[in-house]
């Protein structure tokens, strides 16, 4: 029988100067196998063999929320003088709309220019709201014939009268006033009687917004029913039971043309009696009027 050969012990060299390799992206550590006992190891049946193993969900932290990110990234790429010019633009429109729109249903219980006018002088002020129905046709006509004869053609502004104003003003004369009857209303309703460029300016865009609300019928309704004629006497009602005795559903053509003929300068133009301007005026509003309006 031969000898066993005899297991010589392997010689290592000297790994005083071994230096590991860097590890790789896909390498890692792998754990020792260790013999597993059969008995101890778990039974698995044939159905748990054929159903396939379901995914595990990610976890909400692992979720990539792409559109939250993609929003905040559109926001960001805006600068910030862009984006307080949007904020600031927004905040105009919700806030001019909460002036001007409700008007186009609710009737005004008073107007800016009305408490102005009572705290300035210590008085009350005079006016009675009548609707659409209960105004003649012949206030509405000489009130377009006097203020905006383009009242129905344009949009708030009538560019063609305030052409012609600034060349009146360019000619020598006094420069004279070019506002709309929306423009009016919406300085009656909301603003000042005091001149300045702030209140022009709020004015201009008051009226494009009443413009987009309002129909041109209620804004004739408001405008009679808030407009001065007279030392403390605002709306067609009051005005016309004061200087005729009668409601506003009566007033005739020549009525109307002398309540028309104290919109410019109510608290001092007079017609009870007329001077030769104011009957003047009345002769010339008349003109202007329909002639089929009041007959």
């Amino acid at each position: 029988m031969r000898d066993k050969p005899t297991r010589v012990a392997p010689v290592l060299d000297d790994d005083s100067h071994f230096q590991p390799l860097p590890s790789q992206p896909g390498d890692r550590l792998l754990e020792p196998e260790t013999a597993v006992d059969a008995s101890d190891a778990p039974t698995t049946s044939a159905s748990d063999v054929e159903r396939p193993r379901r995914a595990t969900p990610p976890t909400t932290s692992a979720r990539q929320p792409t559109r939250t990110r993609a929003i905040y990234k559109v926001r960001r790429t805006l600068p910030a003088p862009i984006r307080w010019l949007a904020w600031t633009l927004l905040a105009m429109v919700l806030i001019s709309l909460a002036l001007v729109a409700p008007w186009a249903v609710i009737n005004p219980p008073t107007s800016s220019f009305m408490v102005q006018d009572a705290l300035r002088n210590d008085r009350p002020v005079t006016q009675t709201w009548v609707d659409w129905e209960a105004i003649s046709d012949t206030a509405a006509a000489a009130v377009i014939a006097a203020e905006d004869q383009r009242f129905h053609e344009h949009f708030g502004f009538d560019v063609e009268s305030m052409r012609k104003a600034w060349e009146a003003h360019q000619r020598g004369e006094a420069l004279r006033g070019a506002s709309t009857i929306t423009q009016q209303t919406v300085k009656n309703l909301l603003l000042t009687p005091h001149r300045s460029l702030v209140r022009k300016g709020a004015e201009a865009w008051l009226t494009l917004v009443a413009e987009l609300v309002w129909t041109k019928q209620r804004t004739l309704e408001l405008y009679l029913n808030l407009a001065q004629f007279g030392d403390g006497i605002y709306g067609v009602e009051a005005a016309s039971r004061h200087y005729f005795g009668k409601p506003a559903s009566q007033l005739s053509r020549s009525d109307a043309a002398w309540l028309a003929v104290l919109l410019p300068a109510p608290e001092r133009y007079r017609i009870n009696p007329p001077t030769n301007y104011t009957r003047g005026q009345h002769d010339w509003i008349l003109s202007q009027m329909p002639p089929t309006v009041g007959r």
